[in-house]
């Protein structure tokens, strides 16, 4: 017995070192999408602590944007895009208001985090200025849920 317990002491710490987190976190989607062209694939938790709508002619889909920080423009921050009709969607699967049903509540989603260039427009025209977000694409509303 005495033999067997240092063998699996150490198995048991190989594992355990061996072990990626079944979620990331917005600072690990945000490194992670910034060091990949391709973008990172997982599930990711944040809190929703902003919720905002793209009102410009860029734009004109009205796309909800659920940020993980309240500054959007914060590097750290993490976008999920949602559509129009996967917004009009979720409202109708949680009964409410995402605005109400989501903002200040910790949230599940799974899709791909992506940078993506930001450029700046003044009074309507493009400038050529811009900086980076990193945003995941909500596909589908299963890919969303509460904590």
């Amino acid at each position: 017995m005495i033999k067997w317990c240092p063998h699996f002491l150490l198995l048991f710490c190989i594992l355990i070192a061996g072990c990626t987190p079944t979620s990331l976190s917005p600072e690990q989607a945000v490194m992670r999408a910034a060091a990949s062209h391709n973008g990172v694939q997982g599930t990711f938790v944040m809190e929703v602590r902003q919720i905002g709508r793209n009102e410009n002619a860029f734009f004109p889909d009205n796309r909800l944007f659920l940020d993980s920080e309240d500054d959007y423009r914060d590097p750290r921050n993490l976008c999920i895009v949602v559509t129009p009709a996967l917004a009009n969607a979720l409202t109708i699967r949680f009964g409410d208001t995402l605005e109400h049903t989501l903002l200040h509540r910790r949230i599940k989603v799974k899709g791909t985090a992506e940078k993506v260039k930001i450029v700046i427009a003044v009074n309507g025209q493009r400038t050529e200025k811009y900086y980076f977000q990193t945003h995941l694409q909500l596909m589908s509303v299963d890919d969303l849920s509460l904590m």
